[in-house]
């Protein structure tokens, strides 16, 4: 690294050793050194992460590194006994409760081992068909993450305030196969059109397809709208199967409209296309049931 000043192309990097805290912390500031700084995705997996968060974040703030997003857990220990989180999701599995409502997780206790029981948390998510985080305490960002890993959650609701969707997309593209049929991000600011773009990507990759998405009142721009339409959701080889698409209290406008417009031809012609797609006088027939469109601001003359 210290030869190597750029590191262009370089999106994610997981350091994973037993070594002490010296060593990784090394590691991390030879990062810090490089020119011109990078968006990064940062995992450390070793008994020693934890400390190192105010390390690396102080860090970050003193070069003004571009490193958004940063994950310090532990594949090593499990959750301190004492954990509220792995009590609470414990709790949850044990009852077998299909739901994981993360907005209802305790407060850690002041000392707690956060990175563990955050570890236990990934570890856990596939006892559960639905979860939801919407709180902005609540860690989402691990939650993107942690679908690479899903193989039972059909139901997501996340609230992204920053650029979590980023890890999200990132998800969907390594673990393209996951059973995700409802995708709710309502409320969230997806302004960043890089992070649009990311997910865009993924929800482009998603084998399945899916059922149900909610954009509402996500701070969507003409432009990430386009992203999301065309070279997300229309994207996708199984864009046939969308019965409900929420884009309400957006912004539309003329390119937004355009893409609006390019989804449901995209989905007819998918329709035609498809074993069954003929219904009563054989007339093709689409399975999108419920589009939502109100106060979008969408350009009324594309439909003249």
């Amino acid at each position: 690294l210290g030869v190597h000043k750029t590191m262009e192309g370089i999106t994610e990097v997981k350091i994973e050793t037993t070594r002490g805290t010296d060593v990784i912390r090394a590691i991390c500031d030879s990062f810090f050194s490089l020119v011109p700084p990078f968006d990064l995705f940062l995992r450390i997996c070793s008994d020693h992460a934890a400390p190192l968060k105010d390390h690396v974040l102080e860090k970050r703030n003193e070069t003004s590194a571009l490193v958004s997003r940063y994950i310090a857990m532990s594949d090593y220990v499990s959750a301190t006994p004492n954990s509220n989180v792995a009590l609470y999701l414990s709790s949850k599995i044990e009852s077998q409760d299909p739901v994981l409502d993360l907005d209802a997780l305790p407060t850690e206790r002041e000392g707690s081992n956060e990175s563990s029981a955050v570890a236990a948390c990934l570890r856990g998510l596939n006892s559960f068909a639905e979860v939801r985080c919407t709180r902005t305490d609540k860690p989402v960002a691990f939650i993107c993450y942690a679908m690479r890993f899903s193989t039972s959650i059909t139901k997501l609701r996340l609230v992204s305030r920053r650029a979590e969707v980023e890890e999200l997309g990132r998800a969907m593209k390594s673990n393209p196969t996951m059973p995700l049929t409802e995708l709710d991000l309502s409320g969230s600011v997806l302004n960043n059109i890089n992070s649009v773009i990311w997910l865009a990507g993924g929800l482009r990759m998603l084998a399945n397809g899916l059922e149900r998405v909610i954009f509402s009142r996500c701070s969507l721009t003409p432009k990430a709208v386009a992203f999301l339409l065309t070279r997300g959701i229309g994207a996708n080889v199984r864009s046939d199967r969308l019965c409900s698409l929420d884009l309400s209290h957006n912004d539309c406008q003329q390119s937004g409209t355009e893409a609006v417009v390019g989804l449901l031809k995209t989905m007819l012609k998918a329709a035609e296309s498809a074993i069954g797609g003929s219904g009563v006088g054989g007339k093709k027939r689409s399975n999108l049931r419920e589009l939502k469109l109100s106060e979008c601001g969408l350009d009324m003359k594309i439909f003249l």
